[in-house]
């Protein structure tokens, strides 16, 4: 079985680092996949509130959330099972 690591900070959208009107140009992922979306601000801009009102850093919101989901950070991909399929 193999493992797919899940970003709790979403390839770095959720470290704070990424802000509304603010290019980020040492980001390796944006140059690739380019910035946040509309509806991935909308989550980044509550996260970073929440941080602000508690005196936290945006990184430590978005992991402190992660354990009340119950997820373990992790979903596993099984390939083919039945013994005709290739392997």
């Amino acid at each position: 079985m193999a493992l797919v690591p899940w970003s709790p900070l979403k390839n770095g959208f959720l470290s704070g680092k990424h802000q509304r009107n603010v290019q980020v140009s040492d980001s390796e992922r944006a140059k690739f996949v380019g910035g946040p979306s509309e509806e991935e601000f909308k989550v980044i801009d509550v996260v970073a509130e929440i941080a602000e009102e508690t005196n936290a850093t945006a990184a430590a919101m978005s992991l402190a959330w992660l354990p009340g989901t119950g997820w373990n950070g992790c979903a596993d991909h099984r390939g083919a099972e039945a013994g005709e399929q290739p392997r």
